[in-house]
């Protein structure tokens, strides 16, 4: 037992510090291309300073361990699954107003029902790097249990099974560039966030030096005047 916990806190200590290292390279990747230019350009301010195109190449190679070590596919999968496995339950797609029917409009309208908003936005918002790749990967993910259950609620034939597959295929080609979309919008969500509060806690610790320095020039002055 104590050598399985040992192991289990090994392995989250590793998947953590390959989740930092994923962060890093995405930060180093950011600020090379400016220190390429031979004229630095100005530093840019405001929300649109946080805006970065992706570096295709090198987020296809990271995103294997992006997968594998964040949540960011696992977690958007998981509530991707449990909205397609209340749908599934008596009573869920009734229009009787109860609670479980109402969970589960709102679930549908937010996890499975594409662009599937929640889950493209959550998959992009956690991932450490390659935020567009990991929308577009849980938007598709959305994409099929969406089709799947509509399939299944409706009891498909074998007929309607096959265009209801070519159907698929063919919303997930139209919706796939809006996954992508949004996914570098919950990325670069998650860079605001982050950068707000770099900038209030540097605020705060300039505020707690001047406040400090203030008070060692009042205890100095203040044996002068006795």
């Amino acid at each position: 037992m104590a050598r399985a916990k040992r192991t289990d806190r090994s392995e989250a200590r590793r998947q953590h510090r390959e989740q930092l290292r994923l962060e890093q390279e995405t930060e180093e990747t950011a600020d090379e291309a400016p220190a390429a230019t031979s004229t630095p350009a100005p530093q840019r301010r405001g929300l649109f300073s946080m805006f970065r195109l992706p570096n295709v190449r090198e987020d296809a190679r990271a995103f294997p361990s992006v997968v594998r070590h964040s949540h960011a596919i696992w977690l958007p999968t998981v509530i991707i699954s449990g909205t397609f496995a209340v749908g599934l339950l008596p009573g869920a797609t009734s229009a009787d107003g109860s609670l479980l029917a109402t969970i589960f409009r709102f679930a549908f309208q937010f996890v499975l029902l594409p662009p599937a908003f929640l889950a493209v936005f959550m998959a992009g918002f956690l991932a450490p790097r390659a935020q567009w790749l990991a929308g577009g990967l849980a938007g598709a993910i959305a994409t099929v249990f969406y089709a799947a259950l509509v399939m299944i609620l409706g009891n498909a034939s074998v007929d309607t099974l096959q265009q209801g597959i070519t159907v698929t295929a063919v919303v997930l080609v139209a919706y796939l560039p809006i996954y992508f979309l949004m996914g570098g919008l919950g990325g670069w969500y998650r860079r605001w966030l982050r950068q707000t509060s770099e900038r209030n806690r540097a605020r705060a610790e300039e505020k707690r030096k001047v406040q400090a320095r203030d008070a060692r020039q009042k205890t100095r002055v203040a044996p002068s005047r006795r």
